[in-house]
């Protein structure tokens, strides 16, 4: 009863790398997107202000963000009106997470 032959070792294979994922698009917002934006003014206490509510005109609405309330540290920024709206903001869709407000940017200097 011979053992036997054993068989000649295999080398280990290294396993490829994963296909990277094509770049999300539109590209994701991040909190840096924030940055140099105010926050909309909270109409009342414990009534977060939406984009909808800055005053008119809506031409400087891409220099607001606005607070999500579906979930704490999550902002929404504001753009330009759709066409038929002229006087409010509207809101972009997408949802920045995870973020501190920035601190509002010192006035430039003349």
């Amino acid at each position: 009863g011979a053992p036997p032959p054993a068989a000649p070792p295999v080398p280990p294979t290294l396993p490829s790398p994963p296909p990277r994922p094509p770049p999300p698009w539109p590209p994701p917002l991040l909190c840096s997107s924030l940055a140099g934006r105010t926050k909309v003014p909270d109409p009342a206490p414990h009534i977060p202000g939406d984009c909808g509510s800055l005053p008119s005109p809506a031409s400087d609405c891409d220099q607001y963000y606005a607070a999500d309330t579906s979930a704490p540290g999550a902002f929404h920024l504001c753009q330009h009106p759709r066409p038929q709206d002229t006087v409010r903001c509207g809101t972009n869709p997408g949802l920045i997470q995870g973020c501190v407000p920035p601190p509002s940017p010192p006035p430039s200097p003349p």
